[in-house]
């Protein structure tokens, strides 16, 4: 996920005032808050080193090789239903009696659920029940099981209602027709840790829970005509509806219009996917220039990146930009992002004024399909491995985006009001909060998640100038490759640094921006 320009410039603002007042606040502050407050006498390297076993092989104890997907759009009454084959496998000691699912979209909209399940070899029925969150449902086994080490498949029979609002998950609407964003409302088992199954909340608001192996998924999807799809993975056949193949994912997202064009575009061996709405209130040649802007970034990104970090992992990458509301800038799933609307203003006589949020939250929402769809993690409890990281590499895009990225005074490359898209004068003198970035995202109170994107990036800034750009980036590389596919850990990662530098520079650094007690 990213934050457009006006809430950087209200974090911005956020730590002057905070500058300000520091005394006063040591002495004043109370509540919540406190407990990702800096503490003396933190030292989370060292709590690294005490370790007996760092985790670096997480795996889920019940995960799914593949899931087969047959759904149907209705557009009257804003409802997708379908079915859904899971094949499971039990990677416990012990035999299981029933599995956990996930529908997030339950937590948002109260009336989907999964209302039956069965065994899809013998169809022998399974009694659904609601787990300890809106968003999970349990299917009980009964006299099945799955033994240790076991396979079994389950169909399950599922709802989602897509409500009318502007965000990750809903449908929009004017007079041109709607666009349905489609995330977080298709079942996926949970995540099983320590023979206990996770179950977070998952609702409106700031951060994720994902938590996610990677698995195969192969969807017929039937929508209305007119409609147009990007999706995760790619779209082999529409002849009886969409026919979609997304293998090696940690989840499925779509986007499906019948007011859009999709733009499409080839680079390096990459299909670039754009579906560009043409919303009411804006021009056709805004919408053109806006999307050539997106289509760019997009590129770019994927490219600077590669060269820095890895390869992507996909082939496809699909990019679609919708409103939002709260200031958020956009987000990210496996090869497809989405894009706040924000960085195009309809009010302007001239068009495009500024496309710096439009930019800025392309190339950061690019940057997850490095960390977070490659190198994953759990999201709820440590959001920094991934949006800390994309951060800091959002600004490491601006500062080597190529010259195709600027396209005249129209498309200026201005950020924060200063030329940080093309140099790092900000970072030099890494300024921080005093508040810890490895918190789970619930822990912070109001605003102060920020501080995970903002103060994330500055703490790889402080590495990468402790270590030297050299150093930093070829750590950084080598962390991606060895870890693609996989699930990491604050801890791991810590330790992964330590390898190639334990300078008391660098152990101080780390100590300053990581707690102890989180690792």
């Amino acid at each position: 996920m990213h934050f457009s320009e006006k809430e950087r410039m209200r974090k911005d603002m956020k730590k002057i005032v905070a500058i300000l007042l520091l005394v006063v606040m040591l002495f004043s502050f109370s509540g919540c808050g406190e407990s990702y407050r800096r503490k003396l006498g933190n030292n989370a390297v060292e709590m690294v080193q005490s370790m007996e076993k760092i985790p670096d092989d997480i795996k889920s104890g019940c995960s799914a090789e593949k899931y087969t997907m047959d759904i149907t759009l209705d557009d009257a009454k804003n409802k997708i239903s379908g079915t859904v084959r899971v094949d499971i496998v039990n990677n416990t000691g012990n035999k299981l009696d029933k599995l956990c699912f996930n529908l997030f979209c339950a937590s948002i909209s109260s009336d989907s659920k999964i209302s039956a399940a069965e065994n899809s070899e013998t169809k022998s029925k399974y009694s659904v029940e609601a787990g300890n969150s809106t968003s999970t449902f349990y299917v009980n086994l009964g006299k099945d099981g799955i033994e240790k080490g076991g396979k079994l498949s389950v169909n399950l029979k599922f709802t989602t209602m897509i409500p009318e609002i502007n965000d990750r998950f809903g449908y929009y609407q004017d007079e041109n027709g709607k666009l349905y964003n489609l995330s977080f409302c298709f079942p996926q088992i949970a995540f099983m840790e320590n023979g206990e199954w996770i179950e977070e909340e998952y609702g409106e608001g700031l951060g994720e829970v994902r938590y996610s192996e990677m698995s195969d998924w192969f969807i017929t999807f039937k929508t209305p005509e007119k409609y147009e799809l990007i999706t995760t993975g790619k779209i082999v056949s529409e002849d009886d509806g969409f026919v979609i193949e997304a293998e090696n994912v940690r989840e499925i997202a779509m986007a499906v219009c019948n007011f859009a064009e999709i733009i499409t575009e080839e680079s390096e061996g990459i299909t670039y996917n754009l579906m560009m709405p043409e919303y009411e209130g804006y021009k056709a040649e805004w919408i053109k220039d806006y999307a050539e802007v997106l289509m760019t970034t997009a590129i770019e990104s994927v490219e600077i990146y590669t060269e820095a970090f890895g390869e992507y992992i996909y082939d496809e990458l699909d990019i679609v930009p919708v409103f939002y509301g709260d200031g958020v800038g956009g987000m990210e799933y496996p090869g497809l992002v989405q894009v706040s609307m924000v960085g195009l203003s309809g009010e302007s006589d001239e068009g495009i004024d500024c496309c710096d949020d439009g930019i800025v939250s392309t190339c950061h929402e690019v940057g997850h399909q490095w960390f977070y769809c490659a190198v994953g993690n759990n999201e709820g409890r440590e959001p920094w491995l991934d949006e800390s990281f994309t951060s800091y590499i959002e600004t490491y895009f601006c500062v080597n985006a190529k010259e195709s990225i600027k396209k005249g005074e129209k498309f200026n490359m201005k950020y924060g009001g200063t030329d940080e898209l093309s140099d790092m004068s900000s970072f030099n003198d890494v300024a921080m909060s005093d508040f810890y970035i490895n918190f789970p995202f619930n822990a912070y109170e109001g605003d102060d998640y920020n501080y995970v994107y903002s103060d994330g990036a500055e703490f790889l800034r402080a590495l990468e100038l402790a270590m030297g750009e050299k150093a930093f980036i070829k750590m950084l590389s080598d962390w991606y490759n060895e870890n693609i596919n996989e699930i990491v850990t604050g801890a791991e990662f810590i330790s992964f640094v330590l390898e190639y530098d334990s300078s008391e520079e660098v152990v101080d650094i780390i100590n300053k921006f990581i707690s102890e007690e989180q690792i």
